[in-house]
């Protein structure tokens, strides 16, 4: 910090300081002083793109991070205003009124040429009016109308697929009546069921614990832990149309328990961010991590007992580009992850029936669970 700050005392390009200054705020954030963060970006030209964009980025970030809603919204209308041209600030915009109930914003936002995004997040942004259009449509229901619930969620399927599965109180499940399905692998429609089955199997209990659930995805685990007695659960995904699909998948199969949604990624200020819970899935998440050793660092920072769920073998399908990307067609080795948490006085114990399981389809061959518990950690926190 302190080298950054001799450096912007200088007379350095403009567009190098605005750089320095970004490289600041990161590491203001990283250290979790966020009024010092906020602070910075007080007085920005919200026209301008580049380096400044990053700063309004960051702003937009602290302040949804500190859950300062109403600052956010006037921030937002602001950018709107001013019509921003990065595309990053776009997208962040854009999953940020979706984040604030902002629908006809979000709506005239995608179909302005103006604030034009590039396919992918155009896509998803359609995706998250298009659900909400659909779930509108149905007007939330009583629990007790199944077959007007079975016939919104078959038509959000059909927007994305549904990548968790749930059972309905008929005996029926969810990909019974879901056009897509992107779950592992694909053929095997109770993956989640049994993972869960063999979680518990592991000794996880989330009764009167606080859980994150990283990467929720529809949400599956993060519902589960809140019916299994947990006195608080997060659902941590960047995504803006998973973020708002957990809040309704929640509603219809969590009886509408207590979940907080956080739209956010899970990275090395997490901890500084959040604090700490007493239990953390981490369930297909740490083949994406771009540095395993200081991924798996940050799960033990933030918790005494992570449940991990990963794929070791060679990646079977090509959409997943992160995980691709990361593991480089090399297998990930897992006495390795084992050895890591050994290390740090965590037990293991790993899941052989999921081994088993999983090994029997091509698409999920090689994928591994295991609950990995500190020594001598207390009961709850």
């Amino acid at each position: 910090m302190a080298i950054v700050d001799e450096i912007l005392q200088q007379t350095i390009a403009e567009s190098m300081r605005s750089r320095f200054i970004n490289a600041k705020v990161a590491l203001l954030l990283d250290l979790g002083h966020f009024d010092e963060a906020l602070k910075i970006s007080d007085d920005l030209d919200l026209g301008e793109t580049g380096p400044a964009d990053q700063l309004v980025s960051g702003r937009l970030e602290i302040l949804s991070l500190l859950d300062r809603w109403d600052d956010v919204r006037v921030l937002v209308t602001k950018l709107i205003e001013s019509t921003p041209r990065g595309r990053g600030l776009l997208r962040q915009v854009a999953y940020t009124l979706g984040d604030i109930g902002e629908w006809e914003l979000l709506g005239s936002l995608v179909n302005a040429k103006a604030f034009r995004l590039d396919g992918t997040h155009l896509n998803r942004a359609e995706m998250l009016l298009e659900t909400r259009e659909v779930l509108r449509a149905s007007a939330f229901p009583p629990l007790s109308d199944l077959q007007v619930w079975k016939d919104g969620l078959a038509k959000v399927g059909a927007i994305d697929g549904f990548y968790h599965n749930y059972a309905f109180s008929d005996g029926t499940t969810l990909f019974d009546i879901a056009p897509i399905k992107t779950n592992s692998p694909v053929v095997e429609p109770d993956f989640n069921f049994v993972e869960w089955r063999l979680i518990q199997d592991l000794g996880v209990d989330p009764e009167g614990k606080r859980v994150l659930d990283i990467g929720s995805a529809d949400g599956f685990f993060s519902v589960q832990a809140m019916l299994g007695g947990a006195s608080s659960v997060v659902a941590l995904d960047p995504d803006c149309l998973f973020a708002y699909r957990v809040g309704i998948l929640n509603h219809r199969f969590g009886g509408d328990s207590d979940i907080k949604v956080r739209r956010t990624l899970f990275d090395r200020a997490f901890g500084k961010r959040f604090g700490r819970y007493d239990l953390v899935f981490a369930l297909g998440l740490i083949y994406h991590f771009n540095n395993l050793y200081l991924g798996l660092a940050n799960l033990c920072e933030i918790s005494d007992r992570i449940v991990i769920e990963t794929e070791t073998d060679q990646v079977a399908w090509q959409g997943d580009q992160a995980a691709l990307g990361f593991r480089d067609g090399d297998p990930l080795d897992f006495n390795w992850v084992r050895a890591f948490f050994a290390e740090r006085g965590y037990s293991c114990r790993e899941s052989v029936d999921w081994a088993n399981y999983v090994d029997r389809f091509d698409r999920s061959r090689g994928r591994r669970l295991a609950y990995f518990e500190k020594q001598n950690s207390a009961s709850t926190r």
